[in-house]
């Protein structure tokens, strides 16, 4: 499986938590070891210290999309997100406990989103547990919580029947994956122009791939696809992270007509993570 992909990963911090001085709450990783595994985690924004969570809630999903990937399997994608989401609950209950084992503990430390990719020799599947984005082969699909109130997978360990089940966002075979994406809700700004309309908790909307119906005007999928399509950002393990720094940063300019500097915010407030992945 190694050799039959290319990953590359990048992550910011988003303009409100820089101004903030708060810490980057997202987390990411990947495997390419006997299937490919692509997780993107995204913490409470309120978390005291959700980054603690989200980064180790990235190992623990990727630890248990690839347990599950062997047993339930990939063939059922509604039975194999239930086995991911089981496991992480029971990894996640002695940190809990270590922690205090209080809800202002789950809420400081524990609370994230996830978006998990995984293809084998034979399926593939993507699943969001929360708020987030994912593509296949260019078509985007994002999953959305009306007033940023994710249903976060933690909330499990304070009754066990709270939260939805993981959503299916793509499921089918793996030869026919030429191209993955999973990100966090703040790549919004990067890759989708409008972040608003949701109508009720986890709504997913999706946009075709470049070149469909279209859309090959769109400069947003343009963005997805120079990703995808550009070798520098696989030839070098920081580049991802520099692209979206780039888009980040400040900037200001001259407005000589008007005498006075015109200073324009970063394009990215949120926290963003991004994994992208294609077949060599």
């Amino acid at each position: 499986m190694t050799s039959e992909w290319q990953v590359a990963g990048g992550s910011v911090r988003g303009t409100r938590h820089r101004r903030a001085d708060r810490n980057n709450q997202d987390g990411f990783h990947w495997s390419t070891d006997d299937r490919l595994t692509l997780v993107v985690t995204d913490g409470c924004t309120s978390g005291a210290r959700s980054e603690l969570g989200a980064l180790l809630g990235a190992r623990l999903v990727a630890r248990r999309a690839m347990a599950a990937a062997v047993w339930p399997g990939l063939e059922n994608p509604e039975s194999y997100g239930r086995a991911v989401r089981a496991g992480l609950l029971a990894d996640l209950a002695p940190v809990h406990a270590a922690l205090g084992g209080t809800p202002a503990d789950l809420l400081d430390h524990l609370l994230f989103t996830a978006v998990l990719a995984v293809a084998d020799a034979r399926h593939a599947a993507v699943l969001g547990m929360g708020d987030g984005m994912a593509a296949v082969n260019g078509e985007l699909r994002v999953v959305e919580s009306p007033g940023n109130r994710p249903a976060y997978p933690a909330y499990g360990l304070l009754d066990p029947s709270s939260g939805p089940e993981p959503r299916v966002l793509w499921h089918g075979l793996s030869p026919e994956v030429r191209t993955l994406m999973v990100g966090t809700d703040g790549a919004a700004d990067l890759l989708c122009p409008e972040r608003s309309g949701a109508t009720g908790p986890g709504q997913v909307r999706t946009r075709p791939a470049d070149g469909e119906g279209g859309s090959n005007r769109d400069p947003y999928l343009s963005r997805l696809t120079s990703l995808l399509e550009d070798d520098r950002v696989f030839d070098n393990p920081d580049q991802l992270r520099r692209l979206l720094t780039v888009a980040n940063r400040d900037t200001q300019r001259v407005d000589w007509e008007n005498r006075r500097l015109q200073r324009e915010t970063g394009m990215l407030p949120d926290d963003t993570t991004l994994i992208v992945a294609r077949r060599i």
